[in-house]
């Protein structure tokens, strides 16, 4: 299975490349790369997993939960799934490039917000409990 399926832009690894190549020539974008970080790659392999994601939802999570005639036991899961699909967005759109970290509020920069909250936090209450 190929890690492009469903991507209409970045469709493989040539089309990643050459983005990254794109950015790399910011220094807007190279005041982020430190050691082994290379912010151009960062980026361009983030839009790549964000395209696929975001096709994702608006093909699958979206509809199965906008159609209706789910019982209330099948909305949480969809919504679960959903906020699955939000927390990997998050990872490619803050966590991995460091360049719309300023995105943040401000109480939450230097922390991990893709590793910082366990399954259990991301449930509402009453859920955690059960």
């Amino acid at each position: 299975m190929s890690v492009f399926k469903g991507n209409e832009i970045l469709t493989s690894v040539d089309r990643v490349k050459q983005l990254a190549a794109l950015l790399a020539a910011s220094p807007d974008v190279t005041r982020f790369n430190a050691g082994e970080h290379q912010e151009a790659w960062a980026l361009a392999d983030s839009f790549a997993e964000l395209e696929k994601l975001m096709r994702e939802f608006l093909a699958s999570d979206l509809p199965r939960l906008a159609e209706g005639g789910l019982p209330s036991n099948e909305v949480s899961d969809v919504l679960l799934d959903i906020g699955e699909v939000f927390r990997r967005i998050l990872y490619h759109m803050i966590e991995q490039p460091k360049f719309y970290r300023y995105l943040l509020p401000e109480e939450m920069s230097g922390t991990d917000i893709v590793e910082s909250h366990s399954a259990d936090s991301r449930l509402p209450p009453e859920h955690g409990s059960e």
